[in-house]
């Protein structure tokens, strides 16, 4: 081969190379990750930091270092082997821990990778004073100082820049913040061996999300101020794309629920386990997607128990026949709770058809407070205790003074199996008063036929029989001693 000709693959030789390093050094590498990979590794060229080193065997070492590209790694590769130099060119990947066990002989916890990438991200991004040092060259110091080297020893001090302060600094701030979150991230690392050059390491992190729940009562007019509707006890599960259970969100009294616990970023569906007193258990399912660091809050609202009664009261004789009478008013007293209150939370008065019935309606409603609804408009009875009397009796009939009372207690049942018993309510016709003897008299009606009609009496006549009567007696007087004296004389 002439010397032409070799000059001229060469140069297509030294194209080639050009050519692929231009694919590498232009971030063309695939974005995904797996172990095993081959990554091409070299610096940026740019800022260059001074270090400063020594080791606790006593040993010094001084380089300026850059920071390095990243050919499509997760997270900012970084040295992890202090005291060994760095070369560029390819190297594997493979899984952090495992590269430290099985190179190293050093331990390594999913928490210990956890904290490094909690430590990492807190200096790339979040870190305030800086010193004017490049953030990913002083997340560099800090690997290094946490790191031992292949031989065991560790750096005791490091100036960057110069300054000896710089380095305790970080550690000290970076920490502190990693062991703040530790329970809200899970960290991921590789490791890339490149035999005996130095090994590069990436870390990034995944922070959770949080999720709580506030309910509310579908209809807060039922619900509000008994004893017999509470949020509290209400459970919450919460469930991955898959089914399975990532945990639960159990509510307080006053409808809010424990945070969650942290949750990777994703999607989940919210769904009631278990429905407190005096509600139904809500059967809708409540799409979440949880994102990095939130603190995300779910509204529901669910539905109360109550009786949907028809018929309340219906008026009966003794006998337990029905009463067909209309007029008659009943007094119902409602109590909000498991008891009965001196001072009932809300009363009517209702009035019975012509059927001797009362059923709950608009129209059966003489007065009184506002009726209880449910969500489509229709009456219904709230959990409580109810009074019924009857305040007004229809004509002709005596009241009834027998107070009669029913409770809807719901039981601590999650579901409503109460109903109405109706009232049956006695009503007897009103007697009417026996007379006495005199007013029988009074009242007797007169005799028809013939009666002797007595004259009236003449006060004048009257005193004229008395005259004669006077001188008729004086006149037989008189006979009687003349005949004596007659007598007398005939016999002598």
């Amino acid at each position: 081969m002439t010397e032409k000709r070799k000059w001229k693959l060469g140069l297509i030789r030294m194209a080639v190379c050009f050519l692929f390093s231009a694919v590498l050094l232009g971030g063309m590498y695939p974005v995904s990750h797996a172990e095993g990979k081959n990554y091409y590794f070299e610096t940026t060229g740019q800022n260059y930091t001074s270090f400063e080193n020594t080791y606790s065997d006593g040993q010094k070492d001084s380089f300026k270092q850059p920071t390095f590209k990243n050919p499509g790694v997760p997270g900012t590769p970084y040295c992890i082997e202090p005291k060994i130099w760095f070369r560029k060119g390819e190297k594997t990947s493979e899984d952090f821990i495992s590269y430290m066990k099985e190179k190293r002989n050093l331990t390594f916890t999913e928490s210990d990778v956890t904290h490094f990438a909690l430590a990492l991200d807190y200096i790339e991004n979040q870190m305030k004073e800086t010193n004017g040092v490049n953030r990913n060259i002083l997340a560099q110091a800090y690997l290094w100082m946490k790191l031992p080297a292949p031989d065991g020893t560790r750096i005791v001090n490091m100036k960057i820049n110069g300054d000896e302060t710089i380095a305790g600094r970080i550690v000290k701030e970076a920490d502190a913040y990693a062991e703040e979150n530790q329970d809200r991230a899970a960290g991921k690392a590789y490791a890339y061996d490149a035999g005996d050059a130095q090994a590069l390491g990436s870390f990034s992190v995944e922070y959770f999300g949080r999720i709580r729940l506030k309910k509310t009562s579908e209809l807060p007019d039922i619900s509000q101020s008994s004893d017999l509707y509470s949020m509290k006890g209400a459970v919450y599960q919460i469930l991955r794309e898959d089914g399975s259970e990532a945990g639960t969100l159990t509510v307080d009294e006053k409808g809010i629920s424990s945070e969650s616990d942290w949750l990777l970023p994703g999607k989940y569906v919210v769904r009631e386990k278990k429905a407190p007193d005096g509600f139904s258990l809500d059967t809708k399912e409540y799409p979440v997607t949880v994102t990095e660091k939130a603190d995300l809050e779910i509204s529901v609202r669910e539905m109360p128990n109550f009786v949907k009664a028809d018929l309340l009261l219906k008026k009966c004789t003794k006998d337990g026949n029905p009463l067909p009478i209309s007029g008659a008013e009943y007094k119902i007293s409602y109590s909000a709770g498991s008891k009965e209150s001196e001072s009932p939370d809300r009363s009517w008065i209702f009035k019975t058809d012509e059927k001797g019935e009362i059923r709950l309606s608009k129209e059966y409603l003489v007065s009184g407070d506002p009726l209880f609804f449910d969500a489509d408009g229709n009456p219904v009875l709230p959990y409580g205790c109810y009074r019924i009397q009857e305040v007004k009796a229809p004509s002709g009939y005596t009241l009834d003074e027998k107070v009669y009372y029913q409770k809807l207690l719901g039981s601590g049942k999650s579901e409503s199996t109460e109903a109405w018993n109706p009232v049956e309510s006695l009503e007897e016709k009103e007697e009417q008063p026996k007379p006495d003897k005199q007013d029988a008299q009074k009242n007797q009606p007169k005799k028809t036929g013939s009666v002797k009609k007595e004259k009236p009496v003449n006060t004048g006549d009257s005193e004229k029989l008395t005259f004669y009567a006077s001188a008729l007696a004086v006149s037989g007087l008189l006979l009687t001693v003349w005949r004596r004296r007659n007598h007398r004389k005939f016999m002598g």
